[in-house]
């Protein structure tokens, strides 16, 4: 059976091309998503839940268990320093929420322990403040994966406000 690629499919190989080497052991055996300008993780930026998602995702797609794996590996080792990086003023939560519910997704079939901790991550940690228009349709996203998980109204709010805030920001042109 010839089967036909995922439009993102291709993206994600060079993507993952281009940073697998940037995924590393620290000094504790946990894997981190090292920027190669900083020669450090950036841990309270979202390189490393972004990789996580791609590999599962892209494993997901391609049948492929190795890639599963790794990005099991490095979503686990983000899990395990959540607590101390959304404490960091630079923590881009809309951005992680977003990867973490599409790891989430990828996930949801076959590993019900890790797909209970992202969701209580999600639902422990809060939303960025600022009402950013490009960080709104992650957290609209996000509050639906909330809603879905919980069934609490109070997602459906804040799904509300998004959407509205992006409304109004939004040109007729579609800009």
């Amino acid at each position: 059976m010839n089967k036909q690629p995922y439009p993102f499919e291709d993206l994600l190989e060079m993507t993952l091309a281009t940073c697998e080497s940037w995924i590393q052991l620290d000094d504790d055996g946990e894997l981190q998503f090292v920027d190669p300008i900083e020669n450090h993780e950036i841990s309270a930026h979202y390189g490393s839940t972004h990789t996580a998602a791609a590999l599962l995702t892209l494993g997901v797609i391609k049948e492929d268990h190795s890639l599963i794996e790794r990005g099991k590996q490095l979503l686990k080792s983000v899990l395990n320093r959540w607590e101390i990086h959304k404490t960091h003023p630079h923590f881009h939560a809309d951005f992680n929420h977003f990867a973490l519910c599409i790891a989430h997704d990828s996930l949801k079939d076959t590993d019900s322990q890790l797909c209970e901790v992202i969701r209580t991550k999600v639902n422990t940690t809060s939303d960025s403040n600022h009402n950013t228009i490009n960080w709104l349709p992650m957290r609209w996203y996000v509050n639906l994966k909330r809603y879905e998980w919980t069934g609490e109204e109070k997602y459906q709010k804040i799904i509300s406000e998004c959407k509205s805030t992006i409304d109004k920001a939004t040109n007729l042109d579609g800009g």
